[in-house]
């Protein structure tokens, strides 16, 4: 993965780190040895990321390690991505049968 040496960039580069390999939990060092940088600019990345609600820190029960995974804002994202897709498709359903009177049906 290519790092660029930016904070903006760095925090682009950590997010899609998880999103990529860390989705159930992945660590501050794994991230850095993802991205082949130290431990600092991971933390301040991950700080930025879970201020804003992208990440969220947990830890395993039985463990002190903390984990890293997706934050509350970016399912909240994804799930407004996902019903505004939604509503295209049944927008572009109901006008084709408007116009040809079938039923458009998507193999459910």
């Amino acid at each position: 993965m290519t790092t660029d040496a930016s904070g903006r960039h760095r925090v682009i580069d950590v997010m899609n780190t998880i999103l990529t390999i860390g989705v159930d939990g992945i660590t501050m060092e794994e991230i850095a040895d993802a991205l082949g940088v130290k431990y600092q600019p991971v933390r301040r990345a991950l700080e930025a990321l879970e201020q804003h609600g992208w990440v969220q820190p947990y830890r395993r029960k039985g463990s002190n390690q903390i984990l890293w995974m997706p934050g509350k804002w970016l399912i909240r994202v994804a799930f407004q991505y996902k019903q505004q897709q939604l509503t295209k498709q049944q927008t572009l359903k109901d006008e084709f049968h408007r116009v040809t009177g079938e039923v458009l049906d998507n193999g459910r």
